[in-house]
């Protein structure tokens, strides 16, 4: 099964937080098709994937903050339950496979890096509990009904189009705008951050590769990045360091965006990717920032 520009496109979304902005250079393509609805809708999940061939489930609650403190239920439905749908319509009209994005929130705190897919799995918030519970769901459907389901566990993921709630993004506003750059702790925490077109061309190759259904792979670049050099690549590449400050603070956990319990270190050892998909990440972090700032700069 070969994907690529010419193949037909269906996308299902509640634009709760993205934009059709986000997709307006697509909508003039005949082969592509935007259906505004939600997952938790069964009905309109099972009328998207009638003669679909490939599902690619990447509907989740994102907001880890808030479903960590105020709203776990909610959080609990969209990712379990929503994915529950997706899979019982997929089997209900003969999809011929679904690629679910997992994500490294199942892991927890490291118990080694870098982290396989082979890693104890003891996820820190509400959210990668319902992640992990989805995933379970997904390789059942393959034990239990043969569906060919695959799983991706994606990192720190960042690309064009990008919400500003989170660290690289964050940095990356701030420095721009003259702003001082806000660390919590002491900034050597790490992170494994990975270009969404690495992430794309991953999920594309899921759907190519033959024989790998009930299988789950790490969505990473393989490398570690702290806090703080991610802020010194920021200032360096915007010409801002010595002009634009690093500030340290400690607020508590759930308080002004820092997660409950914080991850520590996060490094996905790429190694199966590479061995059964032929997946080797190809943007570096500072080629990647660089095209980040200067989308920021164009806004």
């Amino acid at each position: 099964m070969i994907i690529n520009e010419c193949s037909e496109v269906r996308v299902l979304d509640n634009f709760s937080v993205g934009t059709t902005s986000n997709i307006e250079h697509l909508s003039k393509r005949k082969n592509f098709h935007v259906i505004k609805g939600d997952i938790l809708d069964k009905r309109i999940v099972r009328d998207c994937v009638k003669g679909v061939d490939v599902v690619f489930h990447l509907a989740a609650f994102m907001e880890k903050t808030s479903c960590a403190v105020n709203a776990p239920i909610k959080d609990l439905k969209v990712n379990a339950e929503g994915t529950l749908n997706v899979l019982e319509a997929s089997r209900k009209e003969k999809v011929k496979k679904i690629i679910y994005t997992s994500s490294c929130a199942v892991y927890g705190q490291a118990k080694y890096l870098p982290q396989d897919e082979n890693h104890p799995l003891n996820p820190n918030w509400p959210y990668g509990v319902s992640k992990l519970a989805a995933e379970k769901y997904v390789r059942d459907f393959f034990e239990l009904y043969g569906l060919e389901t695959t799983s991706l566990r994606i990192a720190m993921a960042y690309g064009p189009r990008e919400w500003f709630g989170r660290v690289m993004t964050k940095f990356i506003k701030w420095a721009v705008n003259n702003q001082p750059l806000i660390i919590f702790g002491d900034g050597r925490q790490t992170r494994d951050f990975v270009h969404v077109s690495d992430v794309v061309n991953q999920l594309i190759l899921c759907a190519e590769v033959e024989h790998i259904g009930g299988e789950v792979f790490n969505a990473g670049s393989g490398e570690r990045t702290s806090i703080n050099a991610l802020a010194d690549i920021i200032l360096e590449t915007t010409e801002k360091k010595g002009k634009v400050e690093k500030i340290y603070a400690d607020p508590k956990p759930g308080e002004k965006g820092r997660l409950p319990a914080e991850l520590k270190d996060l490094q996905c050892d790429m190694s199966k990717a590479k061995k059964h998909l032929g997946h080797v990440p190809k943007v570096r972090l500072t080629q990647g920032i660089r095209r980040q700032i200067s989308l920021a700069k164009q806004k």
